[in-house]
């Protein structure tokens, strides 16, 4: 039966190390005075040695900490507190005499005096870095990262939870009590593998398979940009990446569109238009605010979300359809910048943490549902904005506004510094789809 290891052999320096309590301990077979001097000869003597430096470790810290007060639950509470200072602590602070008062704040300054130095060896671990080294910790540090982009507004809550589901795959693969030092080639090369079998057995998605490896390598890269471990040689390789075929060009036929408009009433088909008429998405629609709508001439100025900052992106004048503007006006909030709410005056489409997870609301989604299950569709709300400039595409003249109709950037040097999209044009052609489409007039 193999012998357990209390310390951790480093190959490249043949030699046992452990930290504990913030510092590195080491020591090579040679100091053992092992002979041959090789990890398995010198595994008893490494146990032995550093069973003995522990105690000598714990007994040192021991009799350095001083006398604590009860408020101080950090600091391990050795020696005894005089009778007199557990009897105040028991007293009220306003039913205290002077005397009483005395004591007890001379007991504490005594306390914050002794601890000093105490404390002050604890920040420096803080400063240092952390000492617990194992997998499952650094991705609780991982994640808490990316709540801070979360709150700064640098990343949404739904790609945080993608993040928590990815990465806490790979730490239940792994194992949570591994040390990081396991994350090695050899261990990268297996998790490829194992997804690899996920994939082919179809448990999961080759595009699922290879977000969760794409976190997994960013987790072990931001772990060595730390300086915490050494960077796998292997993982900017060819072959540690998964197969991700094209995704299916997918629309929703005419019909199915013009069928979901029919059976379509009030806000549900408020939302439909909307996205047709603008060619926006889920959550365009439910941030949409008050100043990107012209509310006398019935139009929409307004930047692509997902990439407003980016300067070349154009902001796009969408010409309103009639029903379009009167849904609009019918149903607009008293929402300070929001343009569209819910019946009961929330959002359309929320997202928040809660207990480390993404909840989701979305008034939107729940009214498509409804429509869903009255007309039997199966086809998701998603690809009504595709469906739309398929359409626009497929017109000989008014083909070439497809990408300001989407809001994307040109995709030309000429498009992007020398062409200007023709305004009236545009609108000819938003007015031409409408048709398309079976709304009438604009």
């Amino acid at each position: 039966m193999a012998v357990e290891e209390h310390m951790g052999w480093v190959r490249s320096m043949s030699r046992w190390q452990k930290r504990y309590k913030g510092k590195l301990y080491t020591v090579s077979p040679r100091q053992l005075g092992v002979e041959p001097r090789t990890r398995a000869a010198s595994r008893e003597a490494a146990n032995g040695w550093w069973e003995k430096r522990r105690e000598e470790i714990d007994a040192a810290a021991a009799r350095r900490v001083p006398e604590v007060s009860l408020q101080e639950p950090f600091l391990t509470l050795v020696a005894s507190i005089p009778s007199e200072v557990l009897e105040i602590a028991n007293i009220p602070e306003e039913a205290r005499s002077d005397g009483q008062r005395a004591i007890w704040t001379e007991w504490q300054r005594r306390v914050r005096q002794e601890r000093a130095p105490h404390t002050q060896r604890f920040e420096e671990r803080d400063r240092q870095g952390p000492t617990d080294m194992t997998v499952g910790y650094h991705v609780e540090r991982f994640l808490a990262g990316k709540m801070a982009e979360v709150e700064a507004g640098e990343i949404s809550p739904g790609r945080y939870e993608s993040y928590r589901c990815e990465i806490e795959t790979f730490r239940d693969w792994l194992g949570g009590e591994r040390p990081i030092k396991d994350l090695t080639a050899a261990r990268l090369e297996d998790y490829v593998l194992h997804l690899r079998t996920e994939v082919t057995r179809k448990a999961i998605a080759a595009r699922t398979g290879a977000e969760r490896l794409k976190t997994a390598k960013q987790f072990i890269r931001g772990l060595w940009e730390a300086e915490l471990i050494g960077l796998p040689h292997n993982i900017d390789s060819r072959e540690m990446r998964l197969a991700v075929p094209a995704r299916e060009r997918r629309i929703m036929p005419l019909p199915e569109v013009k069928k979901l408009l029919e059976e379509a009433r009030g806000r549900a088909r408020l939302y439909l238009l909307l996205m047709l008429n603008c060619g926006l998405g889920q959550t365009e629609l439910a941030t949409l605010r008050h100043d990107q709508v012209d509310w006398k001439r019935g139009r929409i100025k307004r930047k692509r979300r997902k990439t407003k900052s980016l300067e070349s992106v154009p902001e796009v004048d969408y010409l309103l359809w009639q029903e379009t503007f009167r849904l609009l006006r019918q149903h607009r909030s008293s929402h300070e910048t929001l343009a569209l709410v819910s019946e009961d005056g929330n959002p359309l489409r929320s997202e928040r943490i809660v207990e480390g997870r993404n909840k989701v609301n979305d008034a939107i989604k729940s009214t498509y549902w409804r429509l869903r299950k009255r007309t039997k569709t199966t086809y998701p709300l998603k690809l009504l904005r595709k469906t739309a400039s398929a359409l626009m595409a497929a017109h000989g003249v008014y083909g070439r506004y497809v990408r300001h109709f989407l809001g994307q950037a040109p995709a030309t040097v000429g498009d992007m510094h020398y062409i200007v999209p023709s305004q009236d044009q545009f609108d000819e052609a938003v007015r031409w789809l409408g048709q398309r489409i079976g709304v009438g007039e604009s």
